[in-house]
């Protein structure tokens, strides 16, 4: 017997809710990792940090976003700072190690 793979099921089990669902929870796992690791001053760049769910292509896709200005010398670097600390990239790198 050879293993036939149910191409439409996996199709729809890409763009179903609970994939969505699951989705939506690793990019909440991620942003509350990004706001314990991110300086803390006023808030504002901790709040800042927000998530979206989207279809791309065939399947549900998230993005942890860090809106605020601040952010850019942290993840990048900057002339002053010069050390560049990627929280996100770091994250995202740990998270798909996880998985």
């Amino acid at each position: 017997m050879q293993y036939e793979p149910d191409r439409a099921g996996v199709a729809a089990l890409l763009k179903s809710q609970d994939m969505r669902r699951f989705v939506q929870e690793g990019a909440e796992l991620a942003q509350a990792m990004a706001r314990a690791k991110y300086p803390r001053d006023t808030g504002d760049l901790r709040r800042d940090i927000r998530i979206n769910t989207e279809i791309v292509g065939d399947r549900w896709q998230a993005n942890v976003t860090a809106y605020n200005a601040a952010a850019l010398p942290i993840e990048y670097g900057n002339v002053r700072t010069k050390i560049a600390r990627h929280i996100l990239q770091n994250i995202a790198e740990d998270l798909s190690r996880r998985r």
